[in-house]
C-alpha cells in the first residue's frame, strides 16, 4: 500500500476544510478531477510546479504549506491574490486592468 504524502495529505484536508468536492477544486485549479484525486491519494507524488500557486490560491492557503514547510496554512495577502488572477486573466481582461489602473504595457 503507497504511503499518502503530506503534500498529498495537506491538499485534502484544505479541500475538506473549505467544503470543497474534488470536481470544485478541479475546476479552480484547471485540472481533471482524476487528477485531484490522484494528488490526494499519492498516486501522483510531485503537483507540478506550475500549478502549485494556482492550487494554493483556491485552497486559501500558501505554496509553502501545501509542500509542508510551514505549519501556518495562513492565506496570500490580498495583494499577491490580485497578483495571481491577474497572471491568469485573458488579454482582454488584463487590457481592461490597465485601462482602469491607467497604467501602460
Amino acid at each position: 500500500m503507497k504511503r499518502q504524502s503530506s503534500t498529498a495529505y495537506l491538499i485534502k484536508e484544505r479541500r475538506a476544510k473549505l467544503r470543497m468536492s474534488q470536481q470544485n477544486l478541479a475546476d479552480a485549479v484547471g485540472v481533471n478531477k482524476s487528477t485531484i484525486s490522484r494528488w490526494e491519494s499519492g498516486d501522483i507524488e510531485k503537483v507540478p510546479v506550475d500549478i502549485v500557486n494556482v492550487l494554493a490560491d483556491a485552497l486559501q492557503t500558501s505554496p509553502a504549506y501545501l509542500m509542508g514547510w510551514t505549519e501556518d496554512p495562513k492565506p496570500l495577502p490580498f495583494e499577491d491574490k490580485l497578483i495571481v488572477a491577474y497572471s491568469r486573466a485573458d488579454d482582454n481582461v488584463k487590457a481592461a486592468i490597465r485601462a482602469l489602473l491607467n497604467l501602460k504595457g
